[in-house]
This record gives structure tokens, sequence and C-alpha cells, in this order.
């Protein structure tokens, strides 16, 4: 079974970075991810082909050899077919079958067993697709993409193809000269290539399909939670209370924060109990473009100056009246580290050990943070409540974050639009410095070597950690990110966390061990 990827380019790229396609983020996942677990029914090796000049991340190098994918370099400028026979001669030329799948594809539903043909689903778009023509069954042409001639009902190839000699197709793509094409239409004048319907064609390679499937990838996992169609995202949930809440930061937000909120369309009960609809965006989420992606530095300053702008808005409609920070952070951090510690047995007096260095118990913790936090003057703000990466979308096109899930609650259950900026802030900086959404993504090597000793691993990303850096001397809603105060809030956000996660012991190790971390990179005494 063969994976091809090819350098991102177009709208993607400028979306994404200059990802290969496999490498997009689906979900908090990589595309390759979801590939595999497509794949896994065949039998065989598996082999993903990257250009040599993608510099291949840790973490994906650590977790391609998990799922035993075999990784193969081709040269950059080499087209498919020229690339594909470089593949093929370090795989082995052989009489054993080969499939192969872009990297920009996913397709399910038929027999994956198939052999000698070519997948093929309707398309459209105004995209440049290879067509096929047919006749009972059999392929008899394939047309490459153009942008010239009349497409017409011809099915499109949809990136999936079966061979069952791996040198008989190698010897086919030397006859071409390595054009692809041309070797497809030579097996297809011997009547060797059958026609094979995909039912369901998801594919990642181009900006509007890319958001269409993941759209369809995203519906499969929302189970009962969401509800999604092209337009419309319906958000359910077993606290009404909780929805209700977030509907009403949407209806009050002022005229200054809605260009950066989602659109509320309607609310209302039926037979499944209240819910809300807000508009669905086609933007990826600043968690994908953190942990997945490779923008560059300028593309950042424009995000981290559309928080900003938020945050800086949401200051100005601000009201005296919302709960103050200690509100917001010390009974429930204090309760959720207890509920934890109480279950994991987990002594909060004992001091700690993190990757073999001394570090105070959590405990101790707590009450610095306690420290850190009291008697602060009030910041008031119309407060969103999980300002994290995961609830802030990205327009591109508008250079402008699109916040979604607010709370609208507080810990009581009471109507609470207005709060302190710096518990935002502090979401913020839990994605930015924290790496939150690294942890929820499984990059994190956490555990538990001994009843209080911690082992943490990171990704080593060094353009993640020099934007948590420049962020951390930004000012936004009138704070310094660097702020004491904000980072006491992100170690307490940690330190809350692992009773939320209760069905994955190794994000609450992560949490656990990282609000040691940051605790100590603090200047926080050690035990």
């Amino acid at each position: 079974r063969q994976g091809r990827a090819a350098g991102g380019g177009g709208t993607l790229a400028a979306e994404f970075g200059p990802l290969p396609p496999a490498f997009l983020p689906v979900g908090m996942r990589r595309l390759y991810e979801l590939q595999v677990e497509q794949l896994a029914p065949l039998d065989g090796d598996l082999h993903l082909t990257l250009p040599e000049s993608f510099e291949l991340p840790a973490w994906d190098a650590r977790r391609l050899e998990a799922l035993d994918v075999e990784v193969i370099r081709t040269p950059d400028a080499l087209e498919l077919g020229a690339a594909l026979l470089v593949a093929l001669g370090r795989i082995g030329f052989s009489d054993r079958p080969l499939r192969l799948l872009h990297g920009d594809t996913l397709v399910s539903g038929f027999p994956l067993g198939t052999e000698d043909g070519l997948g093929v689903a309707p398309g459209g778009d105004g995209y440049r697709w290879a067509t096929v023509e047919h006749q009972a069954g059999r392929v008899t042409r394939v047309t490459p993409p153009s942008f010239t001639g009349d497409q017409g009902a011809r099915p499109r190839l949809c990136g999936w193809f079966a061979f069952s000699n791996v040198a008989r197709l190698a010897a086919a793509l030397a006859r071409a000269g390595g054009d692809f094409f041309a070797a497809l239409n030579s097996e297809a004048d011997r009547g060797a290539l059958q026609l094979i319907e995909v039912p369901r064609w998801l594919d990642f390679g181009h900006v509007q399909t890319f958001f269409r499937s993941r759209r369809e990838v995203t519906t499969e996992r929302a189970f009962n939670a969401l509800e999604i169609d092209e337009l419309v995202v319906r958000k359910r949930s077993r606290d009404p209370c909780k929805l209700r809440g977030e509907a009403e930061w949407f209806r009050s937000a002022p005229p200054a924060l809605q260009p950066f909120s989602a659109r509320l369309l309607e609310e209302g009960e039926d037979e499944r109990g209240y819910f809300y609809a807000t508009e669905y965006a086609y933007m990826p989420t600043l968690a994908e473009l953190f942990v997945f992606g490779r923008l560059q530095p300028s593309q950042w300053t424009r995000i981290l100056a559309s928080c900003a702008a938020f945050l800086d808005g949401a200051v100005r409609a601000g009201r005296p009246e919302g709960p103050r920070l200690t509100e917001l952070v010390v009974a429930k951090t204090r309760a959720r580290l207890e509920q934890h510690a109480a279950t994991a047995g987990i002594d909060l007096d004992a001091p700690n050990r993190l990757n073999g260095r001394a570090a105070p118990s959590f405990r101790d913790v707590l009450y610095a943070v306690e420290r850190a936090i009291a008697d602060v003057d009030h910041r008031p703000a119309l407060m969103h409540g999980d300002f994290c990466f995961s609830n802030l979308l990205y327009d591109f096109r508008t250079d402008r974050i699109r916040v979604i899930d607010p709370r609208g609650l507080d810990l009581n259950g009471r109507r609470a639009l207005y709060g302190d900026v710096r518990y935002d802030l502090g979401k913020l900086m839990h994605s930015l410095r924290g790496r939150y959404d690294a942890i929820i993504a499984g990059q994190a090597d956490a555990a538990r070597t001994g009843p209080n000793a911690w082992s943490l691993r990171l990704p080593d990303d060094p353009g993640q950690t020099r934007l948590a850096e420049r962020a951390a001397g930004l000012t936004m809603g009138g704070v310094r990110l660097d702020d004491p105060v904000v980072s006491a809030v992100v170690v307490s956000l940690f330190l809350s966390m692992p009773p939320l996660h209760a069905d994955r012991p190794d994000r609450q190790t992560a949490f656990l061990a990282n609000a040691l971390r940051l605790h100590l990179e603090d200047g926080g005494a050690a035990a």
C-alpha cells in the first residue's frame, strides 16, 4: 500500500503553511492518521512518500513509526509518475500487489482488496480533475487534468489506484518516461484496468473541498453534541443551562465584538431538548494552525493582533459586576485538584519530582497561585470564559478571529457575561505557552514514575517556542501576557483540568506534570 504526499501549495499553503497534504490537520489529527485507519483492513507494508526538503517533525516521525509506516523520500521536483518510480525502486520490484492512495484523499465504501482498477467518483467544483472513459466496466482511456476541454459527466479519478503487480506497473512507468497518465493508458489499452466506483470520496487537496471534507469527518466524530450540515452547527448538551448561557453570550455581545463571534441563527427546544444554532464557518482553529501548521511569523503577528483587538473590545464592554479573579480561579482549582488527588491516590502535600528535578508539592503550587492573584485589582471585561486556541477560528481573508463556545455562566450556573480579562488571557497563554492543544492532540509524552514523581516531554518545536516567547511581551486588554497574575492563572488551569478528562489518564498526567513545569519556569520554589 502506497500513500503519496506532495508539497502543499495554493490557498491551502497560505492557510496552513507548506505541508504535504497527508500532514494537513483534520479534527486535531494529521490526515495520515485517518488514512492509516481506513487502510487497516488491508494486509501488507505501508509506505508514505515525502519530499526530500520536508523536515519531518520528531513527533510525527515517532507517530509514523508507531503506525508501522515507512517513510520514503523522493526529490521535490519529480512529477507523480517519476516519484512513484523512485518509491517503487526503494520498495523493491516484485510481483506483489500495490494500492496507491493520494496523500490528500480519504476513500471508503468499497472492497479495498480489489486489484487492477482505478477509483472513480463524481466530481466538479471547477477544479481540474483527471477523467476516465470506460466501457462495460473497463477503463478505455484516462484524460489528465486540464482547464481546457469539456469534462462532461465522465467520472473523475479520486486518488485510489490498485495494481496486482508492482513490477508490471514499474515497467509501464519506465516505458512512459515516468508519465503516470501515459502508463495508466498503456495498461488501459491492454484491458487491464477496471472501474472501481468509490461511494465516499473526501478530497482535502483544494481549499473548498478541504473544508467540506473536514466538516464530514467532524460530523462523524461529533456524536450527539453537534449536528453539522453545510450551513449550520446545532449544539446540544445534557446541560441545557450551559447552552443557554452560551446563546445568551452571543446575543449580548456588543456590535463592536459581533464581527469576532460566531453568528447565532436560532435557539429553541424540540423533542430532544434545548439547542442553539450558529452559522458553520469554513475556517481552521488556532489549535490546528499552532499544533499542525507551519505559518510564517508575520501570519501569527496578524492572528495575535486580532486576538488583541477582540480582548481590547471586551475590556471596553466590561462592567464591574462580574466575578473577581479569585472567584474564577481559587475555589474551582482547589476543589478539582482535591477531587482528582483522591481518585488517583496523589499526596498533595508531598514534594514532587519532575524529570528528575525537585519540585514543590501540588498544595504549595496551589498556594503560590492563590498568593499571586490575591487582592489584585479587578480588570472588568466581557469575558469569553474559554478563550483558548480550540475555540478561536481564523479567517485568513479578513485577518480576523471568530470565537465559538463562550461560557456565559459562572461556576454556580448563574448568568455571568462579565469577569476579569486576565482569565481569558490565561486561557490564551495556556494554549500558547502551556501547549494545551499539543497535549490534547496526543503529542505529550508524560508518565507518573512514582507516587509523586513525573516525567514530561513536549514536542520540540522551535517555531512554537519562539511564538510563545514573542507573544509574552504583547499587551492585550491592557495587560501584558507575561504578567505574573496571568502566569498564575495558566498554572491553575492545568491543576484544575484532570477531573474534566477522566476518560484520558494520559492527559491527566500530562496536565499535572505541565503545571509543575510552568511553576518552575516562573521561578517557583522547588522542594
